[in-house]
């Protein structure tokens, strides 16, 4: 298994609309790739800033190159 990280952050402000592009576009995007085992978001707010990490886990190296 293979897990590929990334890091993101955003104002505060546009947070929720930026949790709502996650939740109906990029999950979905990446569940339906095949190899792709799971999709998880962390969100940490940190004042003005708003922390978004997605983890996403692979069966393969093969199948993360599927996705792009």
């Amino acid at each position: 298994m293979v897990v590929r990280m990334w890091h993101g952050r955003v104002p505060t402000e546009k947070a929720e609309r930026y949790r709502e592009f996650l939740n109906a576009r990029a999950i979905p995007d990446y569940r339906s790739v095949p190899g792709n085992i799971s999709v998880h978001i962390l969100e940490r707010q940190d004042g003005p800033v708003t922390h978004f990490v997605t983890m996403t886990f692979w069966a393969s190296m093969a199948a993360i190159r599927g996705f792009g």
